[in-house]
């Protein structure tokens, strides 16, 4: 998997069908950059409009870190994307010490991708979520847009079956707006990911995720009495997850109608002639 500024770098412009790919790669390039710019906008409405009513999403009080990224793929490389994504997320986090979290985070986020990434020739799709997790000593949200536009021209798969844009936003989480309890509905389909077979981690993360928040909001301290509780707990979590694509996991807890993760429908492509 490449950037896609060096994919059309790596075209050679000596002749015209040569130069035709090129433009076309350029076009590809400046609809990447437009769906980008669009998922960032559409981001951070969402966390003002957070701030300000009570939209059923987390709120948040700033956004700290950002990662903006367009790349193209070719159908053997696709599995690169796993590792190009956890880099990404591992850069973003905080707290190394706990690899569960980008791991789990990871498998979530390759999900919808691996998903868009499957659509026919000449089609596109956009997937987005947002995940809640514990980075010591903070509480963060990330939010995830991606978008994929699988191409159609023979004359350029040489270079690109698969274009994307990936962006994601890091914000510190409101603690004061957020019951422990609504937090851990986004937090479980992570430790689930990241910890599934080991509920004695799980059990620290959650312990820790509540000193955390305990910090912020002068709560008592986290007790857990028995294994068995934290084991109900896991199997709770991984109904939460079970819920299939387009709605992931249920925000029902959070009294809300907006899924944690959404998918478009596949569109055919209207821009460009590949």
């Amino acid at each position: 998997m490449s950037a896609l500024r060096n994919v059309i770098k790596s075209v050679d412009n000596t002749d015209a069908k040569a130069a035709e790919i090129r433009e076309n790669l350029k076009i590809l390039m400046e609809l990447a950059e437009s769906k980008a710019q669009i998922f960032e906008d559409e981001i951070k409405l969402d966390l003002k409009t957070g701030k300000t009513t009570d939209d059923l999403t987390v709120p948040i009080t700033k956004v700290v870190k950002t990662s903006i990224q367009y790349r193209a793929t070719s159908s053997e490389k696709t599995s690169d994307i796993l590792g190009e994504v956890s880099s990404s997320i591992n850069d973003m986090i905080s707290d190394h010490s706990a690899s569960g979290i980008v791991t789990g985070i990871s498998k979530i986020a390759s999900t919808a991708l691996n998903t868009i990434m499957g659509v026919g020739e000449g089609e596109e799709q956009v997937v987005k979520l947002y995940s809640v997790v514990a980075d010591y000593p903070a509480i963060v949200r990330f939010d995830f847009a991606f978008w994929s536009r699988k191409i159609a021209a023979e004359s350029m798969k040489k270079y690109c079956e698969t274009a994307l844009a990936c962006v994601a936003y890091k914000s510190a989480v409101d603690i004061t707006k957020l019951a422990f309890n609504d937090f851990l509905a986004l937090y479980g389909p992570i430790l689930n990911e990241g910890f599934g077979s080991d509920p004695s981690k799980m059990k620290e993360m959650i312990l820790q995720s509540k000193e955390i928040y305990n910090m912020y909001t002068d709560g008592p301290k986290a007790t857990f009495s028995t294994g068995s509780s934290i084991q109900s707990h896991s199997s709770k979590m991984r109904s939460l997850h079970k819920s299939g694509p387009g709605s992931s996991f249920d925000l029902a807890q959070l009294n809300s109608k907006k899924p944690a993760m959404i998918f478009s429908t596949i569109q055919r492509a209207t821009v460009g002639n590949f």
